[in-house]
């Protein structure tokens, strides 16, 4: 069976103990036990170490034998072990392009008789690869004993 990569979209996913433990079992003895690679997308605040060190106590390491993508706030990435591969963006402009497309919606709605436009923002995300995708990113399995030899430089 060739192994497949299922992606998890929910803020709270890592963020409380007991939606990280049901995560933790569903990755270890559920439905997701052949999955390999993992997208979470997080907030403010994220409990990406706990996950991590409950995932390994169960025997499943990142990236070993799960590589992990976070997409969201970075800041709370860096002093994760090992180091978590981010998808992010530039909340500041993202927060102002928001708000100038509503003040232009409001403005289109006082004027009679003009057509709305539908809007839309389009931000291009910042993929920063670190150590928690290395397996994907070199197309093998980390072997478990030693997945600090097999990490690269990381910008």
């Amino acid at each position: 069976m060739e192994a497949e990569c299922r992606i998890l979209v929910d803020a709270s996913g890592v963020t409380n103990p007991e939606d990280i433990n049901a995560l933790v079992e569903r990755l270890v003895d559920g439905d997701w036990k052949d999955v390999t690679g993992l997208v979470v997308m997080v907030g403010h605040s994220c409990a990406i170490q706990s996950f991590f060190t409950k995932l390994a106590r169960k025997g499943r390491r990142v990236p070993g034998s799960l590589s992990v993508v976070v997409v969201g706030n970075a800041r709370t990435m860096h002093s994760a072990e090992p180091r978590v591969t981010a998808a992010t963006f530039d909340v500041a402009l993202w927060h102002a392009v928001a708000f100038e497309v509503l003040r232009r919606q409001i403005q289109e709605r006082r004027q009679p008789g003009m057509p709305l436009q539908p809007a839309s923002i389009r931000i291009m995300p910042r993929l920063t690869v670190r150590e928690s995708t290395l397996a994907l990113v070199e197309g093998r399995r980390v072997k478990e004993e030693s997945p600090a030899a097999a990490r690269p430089p990381v910008p």
